[in-house]
């Protein structure tokens, strides 16, 4: 909670002993200084609370991780894009937060760096160590999405509203659901915010509900993908009774970012977003 001074974000680690704190600091340093001088005024906070912390700066969650627990020198910033690459491939595996029997297991096969790892197969990775590894490695560069959840979590966004007739009628309630995703659309966008896991509850005439989670791969905060998803969950649902009140919800969401676009479309299947979208649907 003190962290919440150099960032609205501040997430735990996984784990069931977490021991490190995550801060989102994306578009914070006009208000605390470069990212050197914030880094130094949390070492400074830590410092005069009496905890010696090791500090890292990078653009993902697993390149920081990875530098604060096994980068040398302790405090470190990418200061350039080599920099980073040679940081990178002096990297034990460890750093990636992977089991340590898969960790053994690359040790046992010469493979002790990440710069040892790169360059190898992606397929025959995941055929023999599973899917962790490719993608705590793909976190780490970035290829891959990684969404913080703040330990104080701000109010979840939600919208809802009340039917005049209670109706079992699916085009009707697909109709209401499409009015409150677009409205929740809105919200998220004006926060720079997408969902990660939306909630839809459907409220029956005799008082019992009806949820429907729906996650997705990476932060989106477009109606039309959005809409898509609850539609294809409620083809699933068998309605038990007459649907009164309908809410659907951000129940947990992730920064969107910016993204380059490409000049000409036909380029869209590279895409990782379009990759992401696919993955929902076939979900």
């Amino acid at each position: 909670a003190a962290c919440e001074q150099f960032s609205p974000c501040v997430a735990l680690e996984e784990g069931d002993e977490p021991e490190s704190l995550l801060l989102d600091i994306f578009n914070l340093t006009h208000l605390l200084g470069s990212e050197a001088e914030l880094a130094a005024k949390v070492e400074r906070f830590f410092a005069a609370e009496r905890y010696r912390v090791q500090i890292a700066v990078a653009d993902t969650v697993g390149l920081a991780w990875a530098v604060a627990h096994y980068g040398e020198g302790g405090n470190c910033k990418m200061q350039n894009e080599n920099c980073k690459l040679q940081i990178v491939d002096s990297l034990p595996v460890e750093s990636l937060r992977i089991a340590d029997d898969t960790a053994a297991l690359l040790g046992q096969l010469g493979i002790e760096t990440i710069g040892q790892l790169l360059p190898l197969p992606r397929a025959s990775l995941t055929s023999r160590f599973g899917d962790q590894l490719l993608r705590r490695l793909d976190q780490l560069t970035g290829a891959a999405p990684e969404v913080l959840v703040p330990h104080r979590s701000p109010a979840a966004l939600e919208v809802g509203c009340s039917l005049e007739h209670a109706t079992s009628d699916r085009a009707v309630l697909v109709h209401v659901l499409a009015e409150l995703t677009e409205q929740l659309a809105r919200h998220l966008a004006a926060r720079d915010q997408g969902a990660v896991l939306l909630v839809c509850v459907l409220k029956y005439t005799g008082g019992e509900s009806r949820l429907l989670r729906i996650g997705l791969v990476q932060p989106s905060a477009s109606a039309r993908q959005l809409m898509e998803l609850v539609d294809l969950h409620l083809e699933t649902v068998v309605l038990e009774d007459e649907v009164a009140h309908v809410e659907i919800r951000a129940a947990v969401v992730g920064r969107l970012g910016e993204r380059q676009g490409e000049l000409f479309a036909d380029r869209w299947p590279t895409d990782p977003h379009q990759l992401a979208v696919l993955v929902n649907r076939l979900r």
